[in-house]
């Protein structure tokens, strides 16, 4: 069975162990195969998870004319990069789409996205994403099935969220790492994927601030370099495997992640 329609039975009455190495995070390697798009140099990510959506993201980058190359390790390269344009059969398959549009605007000063496709968990609206690469000088043209922007080069502002949220966290970044002057984002997201998307950019040689609080601080710079980088481990993942641990009993050694990550969940497992 396909999609929704797909099941899974569980017989539950053991115990777990043994030890499991969590993957890497898919909503940390997402933005940050979009970063290779920032750059004319390679960008290599090591701990890309197998699943669809870094596929589909792969898909995307050759489609616009750059390189994606390997699983589990992916090495990235945009220079020959030529179009602006993300294809709608793709660009429909995921959530993450959305990133993308700031990257487009910061390389070409201008892109065409598809409206997001993906999960439909909870009302994952994009207006603030848009609202903020207005302020940045953005002209953006929506319709219900696209997204269509031009912009010369992005200038920085001050960027006031109304709710945190990761995707426009991420899109601003993408967007304001080489624009001119500074971009203040106050509510940013702090997930450690988002985290780790400003560890990234940091390598590739962005100038940014207040990474893991609720104000980024980011002084565009006129280009970026690439880089070699671990994508950090998916702390969902490491949850997951945590509680069903402790619902089923055991013993269970969790592996590959950063116990900094879990620390609230944790004490609510004690």
């Amino acid at each position: 069975m396909e999609g929704r329609d797909r099941a899974l039975r569980i017989t539950g009455g053991a115990q777990l162990k043994g030890d499991i190495c969590v993957s890497g995070s898919k909503n940390a390697a997402l933005p940050e195969m979009a970063t290779a798009l920032l750059t004319s140099e390679r960008v290599t990510l090591h701990n890309v998870p197998r699943v669809t959506d870094t596929t589909v993201m792969a898909e995307i980058v050759r489609e616009l004319g750059g390189q994606s190359e390997g699983e589990g390790s992916v090495v990235l390269n945009t220079g020959a990069a030529v179009r602006s344009d993300v294809p709608d059969q793709l660009g429909r398959r995921m959530r993450a789409t959305i990133v993308l549009l700031g990257a487009l605007l910061a390389r070409f000063g201008k892109a065409r996205v598809p409206r997001p496709g993906g999960d439909d968990i909870g009302a994952r609206r994009v207006e603030q994403h848009l609202r903020g690469l207005r302020q940045m000088g953005a002209h953006i043209n929506e319709t219900k099935d696209e997204l269509v922007a031009t912009a010369g080069r992005l200038r920085g502002d001050r960027i006031v969220f109304d709710l945190p949220t990761v995707t426009g966290t991420e899109n601003i970044l993408l967007a304001a790492v080489t624009a001119q002057g500074r971009t203040e984002i106050f509510n940013a997201a702090r997930e450690p994927h988002v985290q780790d998307l400003c560890n990234l950019l940091t390598k590739m040689g962005a100038r940014i601030e207040g990474i893991g609080t609720e104000l980024l601080i980011v002084d565009g710079v006129t280009e970026l370099g690439g880089a070699e980088h671990t994508v950090v481990a998916d702390y969902l993942e490491a949850g997951t495997y945590a509680i069903a641990v402790a619902a089923a009993g055991g013993e269970l050694r969790i592996e590959c992640s950063r116990p900094q990550d879990l620390q609230v969940m944790l004490l609510k497992l004690e």
